[in-house]
């Protein structure tokens, strides 16, 4: 196995979401199945006896919910970083999730490629919210102009996402747009990688060269001077 590999478990009460939970991991060729569990209780069961990276958590689940589990593993000093996924999209529940020491709150109906990168930026230490909660949470207790970059904005990229895009665009490395923006490695990519999604492209170049099409992006100034220097 290697290095890279993020070693998953899946808890969930309901068979169905188990199963497709499951599937968003195994073909995932960056992350290994460890497990999937019912409840909570046979969740710490399963972590006290395995090397697990991310637990994708449930909240409401019989004989131990996904909370109460989190909880335990923080008091026991457990390292593993907990994903809560639910259908409740509930400020409550996402701040009871994230005081008991979860790094993310993602709900269910979240987009699969979503979902795989959340776990991608808790497994790098990253914190991660789906974005109907993560704006509420914004507009509560954060200054106006500093959620609203976080909206979407032009081809469904998020502020966060045009800041990387244009990084990519000055030919930035992977470690200098993180540097620059205070973000992981990891994180970096795994944005990098839903930029070209969201732009239809299957290279960094191609994104770069769309960036500039579509305006997202100036390029360099060299570069224009080269064109009006042909015409």
């Amino acid at each position: 196995m290697s290095a890279e590999t993020i070693r998953v478990v899946v808890v969930d009460d309901d068979s169905l979401v188990r199963n497709a939970l499951s599937g968003y991991v195994t073909r995932n060729s960056g992350m290994r199945l460890v497990g999937t569990c019912r409840n909570g209780r046979q969740a710490l069961e399963l972590l006290a006896g395995h090397g697990v990276d991310v637990v994708l958590m449930d909240v409401r689940m019989p004989e131990m919910d996904g909370i109460e589990v989190t909880r335990e593993l923080r008091r026991t000093g457990s390292r593993v970083k907990v994903l809560v996924l639910t259908t409740f999209d509930e400020d409550k529940l996402m701040l009871a999730a994230l005081a008991a020491g979860a790094n993310g709150f993602m709900l269910k109906d979240s987009a699969p490629e979503a979902i795989v990168e959340a776990i991608q930026v808790a497994h790098s230490g990253g914190h991660v919210i789906s974005a109907r909660p993560a704006t509420r949470l914004a507009e509560r207790y954060l200054p106006q102009d500093e959620w609203q970059g976080a909206e979407v904005g032009p081809h469904g990229l998020t502020g966060r996402e045009r800041a990387v895009l244009r990084e990519l665009c000055r030919a930035a490395s992977n470690a200098e747009i993180a540097g620059a923006l205070g973000l992981s490695e990891s994180t970096v990519k795994a944005h990098v990688s839903t930029i070209m999604d969201k732009l239809n492209c299957k290279s960094r170049l191609k994104a770069v060269i769309r960036a500039f099409e579509l305006g997202l992006a100036e390029p360099p100034r060299g570069q224009e001077q080269d064109d009006e220097g042909g015409e």
